[in-house]
């Protein structure tokens, strides 16, 4: 059965790669984490954070 990380811990995960510019391969080992699982919650995480921004951007135009 697949291990289950808390999605606090995802992104705790994927922003010290992306937040702190930590490398991929280190923040998985230290974390225990498969580097590909790491990889995918940080696609997920820039893919939140696009989504995010172009919400928060389109929000923001259609109020003028």
């Amino acid at each position: 059965m697949p291990k289950r990380y808390s999605r606090q811990f995802r992104k705790m995960v994927a922003e010290v790669i992306c937040v702190q510019n930590e490398g991929t391969i280190k923040t998985a080992e230290e974390f225990g984490v498969p580097l590909k699982t790491v990889e995918n919650w940080v696609t997920a995480y820039n893919k939140d954070l696009t989504t995010s921004q172009r919400s928060s951007s389109w929000k923001l135009q259609g109020k003028r």
